[in-house]
């Protein structure tokens, strides 16, 4: 095994994500942890998008309360000539066909707060990219209707190659807009559970203590509650 620490990581991202490790067994440290790391991508973000830009953020539900909070503590106050607008998506991972099947992440539920007319920036914010069934989901679901100038795929761990997986899912015109800002980039799986090691410690449900994806998909967000309620 093998982790790379990209460019955005520095001193500070590489004690977040050890912080989040030794965080495993303590669902609210574990929470704090994701929120630190969220805080961090935000730092990350205020250097490469412009104070007067149009940013939509797309998290998925588990990250709302924590990855995405603590992005949006920071990126806001950033944002002094520009606005910020949220999707959450719930979104119910499955595998079709066998025996390898193909993995996809429909979406259930949806909260969406209304589009501008224009967007510079799609933030894609997920805890971790793997398979990036789920990216792949989200990234489809608003792309067509805000046609952004740039689509910043973003989370603390990519698995290697998941750039790659991403990118070819979509036409070249779509693809080209993408950029990736994470913190480490791991290349081994848990060969029973495709979990990446040492990724985020594990499953992320659980990790954050919603036990699985069906209690993770009746949970609804404090941050939604906060910015105006869930459609």
């Amino acid at each position: 095994m093998s982790r790379r620490m990209t460019q955005w990581a520095g001193q500070s991202g590489v004690f977040r994500l050890d912080e989040l490790g030794r965080s495993v067994s303590d669902p609210s440290r574990y929470r704090d942890a994701m929120r630190e790391l969220g805080c961090k991508l935000g730092r990350c973000l205020t250097s490469m998008i412009p104070a007067e830009a149009r940013v939509y953020l797309v998290c998925t539900v588990e990250d709302a309360d924590f990855l995405a909070r603590g992005l949006l503590d920071v990126l806001v106050p950033h944002l002094s000539g520009g606005e910020l607008r949220l999707a959450c998506f719930w979104n119910q991972r499955q595998k079709v066909g066998a025996p390898r099947g193909i993995s996809l992440a429909p979406i259930v539920r949806r909260y969406e707060e209304p589009l501008p007319e224009r967007v510079d920036v799609l933030v894609v914010l997920k805890s971790i990219i793997s398979g990036a069934c789920t990216v792949r989901t989200n990234i489809a679901e608003l792309v067509g209707r805000i046609s952004p100038e740039r689509i910043l795929v973003v989370a603390p761990v990519v698995f290697s190659g998941s750039e790659d997986t991403l990118r070819e899912q979509f036409a070249a015109d779509v693809s080209a807009r993408f950029e990736f800002v994470y913190l480490a980039e791991d290349d081994e799986r848990d060969v029973e559970s495709g979990i990446v090691t040492p990724g985020i410690g594990g499953n992320v449900y659980s990790l954050l203590g919603f036990g699985d994806q069906d209690e993770k998909n009746r949970y609804c967000p404090e941050l939604l509650l906060e910015r105006g309620g869930v459609t």
